[in-house]
């Protein structure tokens, strides 16, 4: 009887984990690597180190093509302040402090978040 329990709540917990990984805006997945994030530094001169996860070294990643236009996203990744250096399409270079959404995985460009 006690075998049964456990393994319903066993059930039970993993079916409510899978339910609740956040989905943002335009179906991005927080399983996907997409995290909340605000703008830390915003041009190539203020980035200084390598950060968590930078594009800026990234093999063959999108960064290499960005002509030198980054961002440093601070997201929460795992209970830790983690920097994450994104690159950033001409023309749509992000202001510090802006809430925007970042690939934690990729290489794209942070997406400004709707207020």
């Amino acid at each position: 009887m006690l075998g049964r329990l456990v393994a319903a709540l066993a059930a039970l917990a993993a079916l409510v984990g899978c339910a609740s990984t956040p989905v943002f805006e335009g179906g991005r997945a927080w399983s996907e690597g997409w995290r909340e994030g605000k703008v830390e530094k915003a041009s190539a001169g203020e980035l200084g180190y390598r950060q968590s996860y930078d594009c800026r070294y990234r093999e063959g990643g999108a960064g290499r093509d960005a002509s030198g236009r980054f961002a440093v996203v601070g997201v929460q990744h795992m209970g830790r302040h983690r920097h994450h250096v994104a690159p950033v399409e001409a023309g749509k270079e992000p202001t510090v402090g802006a809430s925007v959404l970042t690939n934690w995985r990729g290489c794209e460009p942070p997406i400004a978040r709707a207020r």
